[in-house]
């Protein structure tokens, strides 16, 4: 009787160890965490630089319908002819276009990075920017008017 019983309150002993997890180790290291998912980062480092080079692009268009509407100054200053002021006048409304889908470009760029942020669930340091990754005043602790905030 002693050995069936042994062997029954061993048996239930690894039985429970196997089943019952502890959530308090799978949880400790945050192993589904954006920290430890290397594509994750990897994915959101992409998006950033996607964005850093379209707003580089942006600026060089920028730059560019500057120096055209320069140009189209000048030569209304010289009194060029009407096919040389609407050659400039086609370069800016092209420069204009240009200008517009880098624009929309970017825009859809920071939908992706906020999309993969949320999918990932990375937040943003600090809690200062609220779901959509625009900045919410009302979060905002800073100043004489939240008592609780000491820095």
């Amino acid at each position: 009787m002693k050995r069936a019983a042994t062997i029954a309150l061993i048996g239930g002993g690894i039985f429970s160890l196997l089943m019952i997890p502890n959530h308090a180790n799978a949880d400790s290291r945050h192993f589904g965490t954006f920290r430890n998912n290397s594509a994750a980062r990897q994915e959101i480092r992409g998006d950033f630089r996607e964005i850093a080079k379209d707003r580089a692009e942006l600026r060089k268009d920028t730059r560019e319908l500057f120096r055209d509407r320069a140009d189209l100054r000048r030569d209304f200053r010289r009194g060029a002819s009407a096919a040389e002021i609407a050659a400039k006048r086609a370069e800016i409304r092209q420069d204009l276009s240009e200008i517009a889908s880098d624009r929309r470009e970017i825009r859809g760029d920071y939908t992706e990075l906020h999309r993969d942020l949320h999918q990932y669930d990375y937040r943003y340091p600090y809690g200062r920017y609220n779901d959509y990754g625009r900045y919410n005043s009302w979060d905002n602790r800073y100043g004489w008017w939240n008592p609780w905030y000491r820095r």
